[in-house]
């Protein structure tokens, strides 16, 4: 059983996961600007690839009961 306090620590690590993997695209990304060939087709596939992982976790999140705001839990 899920409690609440283990889905708030799932969602924390997915959006730091996602978090994550945006920056690391980002890093990919920018290398892939300063190259040619297949260099660059490398950076731009492990961009791709990225993408594809953020989305994954992206939908996982979807999956993630919201919570109430603090103020409004009893």
């Amino acid at each position: 059983m899920i409690t609440v306090e283990t889905q708030a620590l799932l969602e924390k690590s997915l959006l730091r996961i996602s978090d994550l993997l945006r920056c690391t695209a980002a890093v990919a990304y920018e290398s892939g600007e300063n190259r040619t060939g297949a260099d660059r087709d490398l950076a731009f596939s492990a961009v791709h690839l990225l993408d594809v992982i953020k989305d994954e976790v992206n939908l996982s999140l979807s999956y993630v009961e919201p919570r109430l705001p603090a103020s409004t839990q009893t």
